[in-house]
């Protein structure tokens, strides 16, 4: 990070072509990156590998999210005051490390009642997307609210990786039902977060991708 700040400063102060740089791609994207254009994600999942990513977001001013957080439960408090997002991926094998003896669905409400902005993955592709409703729902039954479940798997992560303009109280943005907001829709045959819960229809971009009483379900 020191060096990309120093790329980064000899790119701009430079005056003429041959004053710049030597052009380094891997610093030329960390310099985009302490510029705050682009978001860094640190893969997080110890205690201390935690609070590590939080100092080294505060320490460069980066646009830090944390993804993983296995151990986030044991330092809630402290993610939740350092406003640093985290995307939990919770562990549906056990606990088969050092890195995971500590794994808990329990952790994705401590770090909502925490005050952390979490949302929720499956960690694709150790575990296929498709059961990310499944993961919310044994979130869920762990003590996550549900609404706080819903938005872990749709506004949340939409508003901390940028594709939502000023931050997810815009409601016009991608994961909301609104007017200017995406037309990108799933509508559910029963509760998504059940396991018999069936996409019925499937509208992408304003057009209807499927229909279950025209298409044969992919799934």
């Amino acid at each position: 990070f020191v060096k990309a700040q120093e790329y980064e400063a000899g790119c701009r102060e430079a005056i003429g072509i041959a004053k710049r740089p030597k052009f380094d791609s891997a610093l030329h994207t960390l310099a985009e990156v302490m510029a705050r254009k682009t978001p860094v994600t640190f893969y997080a999942d110890k205690a201390n590998d935690l609070v590590t990513a939080v100092r080294l977001t505060r320490e460069f001013d980066l646009n830090g999210i944390i993804v993983g957080a296995t151990e986030g439960c044991l330092v809630a408090e402290f993610l939740g005051e350092s406003g640093v997002p985290v995307v939990f991926i919770p562990l549906l094998d056990g606990r088969m490390s050092v890195e995971t003896r500590n794994a808990t669905f329990e952790t994705a409400a401590v770090l909502a009642a925490a005050g952390v902005d979490i949302s929720i993955s499956t960690g694709a592709p150790s575990l296929p997307s498709e059961y990310l409703p499944v993961i919310a729902a044994l979130c869920m039954k762990a003590g996550l609210a549900r609404d706080t479940a819903l938005r872990a798997i749709t506004s949340s992560p939409a508003a901390i990786f940028g594709l939502v303009q000023n931050g997810p109280q815009n409601t016009a943005g991608p994961g909301h039902i609104a007017c200017g907001a995406p037309a990108d829709l799933v509508v559910w045959e029963g509760d998504p977060f059940s396991l018999t819960g069936r996409p019925r229809l499937v509208i992408a971009s304003g057009n209807v991708a499927f229909d279950s009483c025209i298409n044969e379900a992919p799934w």
